[in-house]
């Protein structure tokens, strides 16, 4: 009868949101487990995309604790600054009787100790990488764009390392330096979503 699709549609509905509070429930319980299957650079954007799409505020504090925690092993202050602030936020806009994990302490001499150390590191890298240049060895010239690239990528500065990369084509005298480089501009274009560029 019609007067028991309206309930149909209610049941439907219901089903499907308790399966998405046990997917949930499911993820936080094993949420290190699941990010383990992408690396390091894919696990942070993964636990960034968590966090700010997660209804459940314990699975958003999750989400940013194990991002900050992987941040901390790269050079990406930026990025470990911007997942702390919208951690901060989160937190100050919870309900006070939520049993959230606490917020830790905003590590500033870290920050400032890895910003001074990446300037540093690139310095030298551009500088090798125009002595490179000086001397047309085209092997060095393609090391000193790969270094440069895989900075850039520890930085969470993906459209950079991706100009490096692709001008590093120019410099490839292996077979097996050809097919890194293809791989490497294949991992930044997904990682910047320009899924268009993958061919």
């Amino acid at each position: 009868p019609n007067w028991l699709k309206p309930l149909e549609v209610f049941g439907t509905c219901a089903a499907l949101g308790a399966q998405a509070a046990m997917a949930a429930v499911l993820l936080m319980d094993d949420l290190e487990s699941y990010i383990g299957h992408y690396g390091s650079h894919g696990a942070i954007q993964r636990l960034q995309f968590i966090a700010s799409k997660a209804e459940q505020p314990d699975l958003k504090a999750q989400a940013y604790k194990l991002s900050l925690g992987m941040l901390k092993r790269t050079t990406n202050a930026k990025g470990y600054t911007e997942a702390y602030t919208a951690w901060k936020d989160m937190s100050e806009a919870a309900d006070a009787s939520s049993q959230l994990p606490s917020l830790p302490q905003f590590d500033t001499v870290w920050v400032e100790a890895t910003q001074k150390h990446a300037s540093s590191l690139k310095s030298i890298y551009e500088q090798e990488l125009h002595q490179a240049k000086v001397t047309q060895i085209k092997e060095t010239v393609f090391a000193s764009h790969v270094q440069l690239t895989d900075l850039c990528m520890d930085q969470g500065d993906y459209t950079t390392a991706l100009k490096y990369v692709t001008k590093s084509r120019e410099y490839c005298t292996e077979p097996q330096a050809v097919f890194s480089t293809c791989m490497t501009i294949v991992k930044l274009s997904a990682m910047l979503q320009q899924y268009n560029d993958i061919q």
